[in-house]
């Protein structure tokens, strides 16, 4: 019965939170507001080269920096003369892939609870969770943040590589914490607890969206366009990754099928493609960045 009770409540805190940020951002209480987000730019040459043509290609609005991948240097030269763009941090905390592996920004004798034997960040969330050290992991959300801006990026937001700050009270905590002093909103989603949705001073998601393996066996290009059809008033965001399926991509992500290199390749594909350009016209779907966001809820 409190399990039931506990849903309800946040049905009807999420609906009223829906039409506040509406409110909130100017927008008229019908409006289906989306932010269409890259994830992982930074990771590689192809995960940068498809994303950022997703960008000049108009929708693909958003996305998020991994700052201590081998390819972010890539970003400084792409941003240059495009001081609009919107571009927040991923904050990372794992090397996933078995073959493709990255380190801290912070010094690694400084940061010695998040790394492994090999120096690199730790392969999961569990492993996170079995090692934690709390201090380092504010000092590297820090370092990344820090990073993105002395590159030269007006960081729009932050979000989480892997929803890893969802695993933890405490990373979520300090998560928070970073968005309210560099004056940042944080991608919030349902898995906040109940009384952290209703805080005036942070902005919540409404829905978030993003594809999982059985949308990929079934087809993406049915999950997105359902997604789109059915999207509701309100702020919502739907998360990919974009690369181009070739050797660079394949070398990464192995024989992995989830979220692996040809699965960017289809999410590049349908984002950049007619079908998605329709819907969004024939469903009213107003595009909006988190730099909007930002500019009028946060600062």
């Amino acid at each position: 019965m409190r399990k039931r009770i506990t849903i309800i409540l946040k049905r009807i805190i999420r609906a009223l939170c829906a039409t506040n940020n509406l409110k909130r951002l100017g927008y008229p209480g019908n409006t289906k507001l989306l932010i269409i987000h890259a994830d992982d730019i930074g990771l590689s040459s192809s995960e940068n080269a498809a994303t950022f043509d997703a960008f000049k290609k108009g929708m693909v609005n958003s996305g998020s920096v991994m700052v201590n991948c081998a390819a972010f240097h890539e970003v400084a030269d792409f941003i240059a003369d495009k001081p609009g763009i919107d571009l927040g941090v991923h904050l990372t905390l794992t090397s996933e892939w078995e073959s493709y592996k990255w380190r801290p920004v912070s010094p690694s004798m400084e940061v010695p609870g998040i790394i492994d034997q090999n120096g690199f960040l730790h392969e999961s969330n569990a492993m996170i969770k079995e090692k934690v050290s709390y201090g380092n992991i504010e000092k590297e959300f820090r370092a990344q943040i820090i990073k993105a801006i002395t590159s030269g990026i007006d960081i729009t937001h932050l979000d989480s590589h892997m929803f890893t700050v969802f695993s933890d009270k405490k990373i979520l905590e300090i998560y928070r914490s970073l968005g309210r002093e560099y004056k940042l909103p944080v991608l919030l989603t349902k898995e906040v607890p109940v009384k952290t949705l209703v805080q005036k001073s942070e902005v919540i998601v409404d829905q978030l969206y993003y594809a999982e393996p059985k949308h990929y066996r079934n087809g993406l290009k049915g999950y997105y366009s359902s997604v789109l059809q059915s999207l509701r008033p309100g702020l919502n965001c739907i998360l990919i990754h974009m690369a181009f399926d070739n050797h660079e991509m394949k070398q990464i992500t192995g024989n992995q099928s989830g979220y692996g290199s040809a699965w960017r390749q289809e999410d590049y594909d349908y984002f950049t493609g007619e079908e998605c350009s329709r819907l969004l016209k024939e469903n009213n779907i107003h595009l909006i960045t988190w730099r909007e966001i930002r500019d009028k809820l946060i600062r």
